[in-house]
């Protein structure tokens, strides 16, 4: 688990890449856990639909509007 800012997780996703993105999960207490997409348990959370999956991001995204939603759900 890597809970972090939304400022932050925004610099994990400027450098993450399209083989190698950054999966980002609310969790219980409504922090936002930011973990690599590419580990094996993660996989498995993505591929369960994990229902506090927010996103999988990397750097050739749109990173104001990731950045927007980040805030909103960092609010949240």
């Amino acid at each position: 688990m890597t809970i972090l800012s939304p400022p932050l997780i925004i610099d994990r996703i400027k450098v993450a890449t399209l083989k190698s993105p950054i999966a980002v999960f609310k969790t219980l207490d409504g922090r936002l856990d930011a973990l690599f997409a590419a580990t094996v348990i993660t996989q498995r959370r993505i591929k369960a639909k994990d229902p506090f999956l927010l996103g999988v991001f990397h750097e050739g995204m749109d990173l104001a509007s990731i950045k927007n939603k980040l805030n909103e759900w960092g609010d949240a």
